[in-house]
């Protein structure tokens, strides 16, 4: 994903089939992750209602921005740290997983 980026940035203006290329992985990508939110938000009352295609766009535009922003300042740590604030705020959209409860089996009696 970070050649689309990276490619995005420099020739998209001047080609539009790149350009549409382009836009085409980056839909891809982002709605791979949509996906996943839409399934989460299924399987997990959220702790906030959140559109998952907005946050997945949020998360690509981290993501493309991250290893631009690494790159140019040569700092690639930025890139772990981006990700781990990332990680901790998508599972700031859900309930830890200590306070979900699940339904246990019933125990049967001795007889």
């Amino acid at each position: 994903l970070c050649m689309v980026g990276m490619m995005s940035q420099e020739l998209a203006l001047t080609d539009p089939q790149l350009r549409a290329a382009c836009a085409g992985h980056l839909e891809a990508w982002t709605q791979s992750v949509v996906r996943l939110l839409t399934a989460a938000k299924q399987q997990r009352q959220p702790v906030v209602d959140f559109d998952p295609d907005q946050v997945g766009w949020l998360l690509n535009s981290i993501w493309q921005g991250s290893m631009l922003i690494a790159k140019t300042c040569q700092r690639p740590a930025m890139i772990v740290d981006n990700l781990e604030l990332t990680r901790a705020y998508v599972a700031s959209l859900f309930p830890s997983p200590r306070t979900v409860r699940t339904a246990r089996p019933a125990r049967r009696k001795a007889s």
